[in-house]
């Protein structure tokens, strides 16, 4: 039967070695935290009237796009993302991973769309938002299209984008006739003064 001196010290010794067990864990661990891999770069092109077929990573044995083909190599190439034929339906489907007739927007001209409903930020969640929640920096350019911003003008922030530089409905070709700077008066940002200028310098 050991003494109760030899008892007390067993236990000191035994508390020691398990504190000392704990900072060496931690010291382990913390060399990983301070050389953690930085989150990656998400970049999401998407194109009205374009198929997969169009791209050589996806198969096409037709066009080159060397560019598109780097970004897949390095990153994450989906294959079974399926969407509606048509514009509008189309993007809030890849905004927010939801079947057209879940969120209504199954049709084109949406009658929402032209009378200041459209895509509902309090009812749908995009990736968007969710990555801005995470920490990202998120930015959307391009073709809107599914919200009336004249009627809603922070719909695309409540939706998740930071920055943003849109035309609000389509681009077709009348605008592309028309030239350059008529269809870029026509964008919307929520920094106008800073991003246009700064677009206009590097132009």
């Amino acid at each position: 039967m050991p003494s109760r001196a030899a008892t007390l010290m067993l236990r000191g010794m035994k508390a020691t070695l398990i504190v000392s067990a704990m900072a060496l864990l931690g010291s382990a661990l913390l060399p990983a935290a301070e050389t953690a891999a930085p989150p990656p770069n998400i970049v999401v092109l998407l194109l009205d009237n374009v198929g997969q077929e169009w791209f050589r990573c996806y198969g096409s044995e037709e066009n080159c796009t060397p560019n598109i083909d780097r970004l897949a190599a390095a990153g994450v190439r989906f294959s079974h993302c399926y969407t509606t034929t048509v514009c509008g339906p189309s993007r809030v489907e890849i905004l927010t991973g939801r079947y057209p007739l879940r969120t209504g927007w199954y049709l084109h001209h949406d009658a929402a769309l032209y009378s200041g409903g459209g895509f509902d930020p309090h009812r749908e969640v995009t990736f968007a938002r969710l990555l801005r929640d995470a920490g990202y920096a998120t930015g959307m350019a391009g073709k809107w299209q599914v919200n009336n911003l004249y009627a809603e003008p922070d719909a695309i922030t409540r939706h998740g984008f930071n920055e943003y530089l849109v035309w609000p409905g389509s681009i077709d070709r009348d605008k592309a006739d028309a030239g350059f700077q008529k269809a870029f008066e026509e964008a919307i940002a929520n920094n106008d003064h800073v991003f246009l200028s700064e677009a206009t310098r590097k132009i």
